[in-house]
């Protein structure tokens, strides 16, 4: 081998390497380009639907006059304070619950105190309950269907369902 030569063919040292750079940036300038159409084109085809979904979300007089209550289409919802308590077991494990219960009917001058009530219950309940009954997917099921008959019972059979919002242990 001389001295100059190299192992490409004599070609330039840059040129062996595959396409040249200004091929690639041909190409990802295309790639972005067809990005950033199909997004606007997607966006401009779910934009009214996002626009409806706000419009219905804020229509007026949806809430009632108590405090906590918000009126639904086939019920009310009652909004109940949080619970913080331990677990049976282990003694130190500790839970922090905010729910709200849907009920049927219009709303009554009694139904904070029924709040409060179906609060203790759901405290009380929840001092018979270990952290194992609890920790699995069909264990956590069985424990909501549990809370669900609890209120239930406590309101007389105007609960239709109980909406969990907040479930920390610690």
């Amino acid at each position: 081998m001389t001295a100059g030569a190299n192992n490409n063919g004599g070609l330039p040292a840059d040129r062996t390497e595959g396409p040249s750079r200004t091929a690639f940036m041909i190409a990802f300038l295309l790639v972005t380009l067809l990005g950033v159409t199909a997004g606007s084109l997607l966006g401009f085809y779910v934009q009214p639907a996002v626009k409806q979904n706000i419009q219905e979300e804020s229509t007026p007089g949806e809430t009632s006059s108590g405090e906590g209550r918000v009126a639904l289409r086939d019920g009310n919802l009652l909004k109940l304070p949080p619970i913080i308590t331990n677990l049976a077991g282990p003694q130190s494990t500790w839970i922090r619950l905010e729910a709200a219960a849907v009920l049927t009917g219009d709303p009554a001058e009694g139904d904070e105190l029924l709040a409060s009530e179906i609060a203790q219950d759901i405290v009380s309940f929840l001092r018979t309950v270990s952290i194992a009954d609890i920790e699995t997917a069909s264990g956590y099921e069985h424990f909501r269907e549990d809370l669900k008959d609890r209120v239930r019972t406590r309101t007389d059979g105007r609960a239709r369902d109980l909406i969990i919002y907040t479930f920390i242990t610690e």
